[in-house]
């Protein structure tokens, strides 16, 4: 029906820690490129890297943060979902070209290295958002193409 309004699948925010992107991106480079270089062992468009841990003053860490407190202050957004974020997974993925479907509802994303084309979704993703995917899509990557991310999944 014309009038029928469907329920965003992803959401895309102005990102709120543009210093510390890069700043994380140079903590975890050496990881995440060394998996996206292994692509003989690679069953996968994608692959987890671990962050630094949850204790260290890292950038990494500060990103997640700042998500965490953007995401409380932007509530009202996402009804239905927890009014704050008590405890979710923290890591990080590198997505390769090719589609890989995202099978949770709830899952914020921040790009800390974005190469070529990539969709979350049917969204375009850039440098200067980050994303919140509340139902389940599927994130393409565009041959030749490379997308790293911080993500919070899991989250209560």
């Amino acid at each position: 029906m014309a009038n029928d309004i469907l329920p965003s699948v992803v959401l895309s925010l102005p990102t709120v820690v543009p210093l510390n992107q890069i700043e994380a991106w140079e903590e975890v480079e050496k990881d995440a490129e060394a998996i996206a270089n292994n692509g003989s062992k690679r069953r996968l468009n994608a692959d987890v890297f671990p962050p630094p841990p949850s204790t260290n003053p890292s950038a990494c860490n500060a990103v997640f943060r700042g998500l965490i407190l953007d995401y409380e202050k932007n509530v009202e957004r996402f009804p239905g979902r927890p009014n704050k974020i008590t405890r979710c997974r923290r890591g990080g993925l590198i997505f390769l070209p090719g589609r890989t479907p995202n099978s949770t509802n709830l899952m914020i994303i921040q790009p800390i290295h974005c190469e070529g084309k990539s969709t979350i979704g049917n969204v375009k993703v850039d440098m200067n958002h980050y994303y919140v995917i509340l139902n389940e899509c599927d994130i393409e990557v565009k041959p030749g193409s490379k997308l790293v991310v911080l993500a919070m999944p899991h989250i209560e």
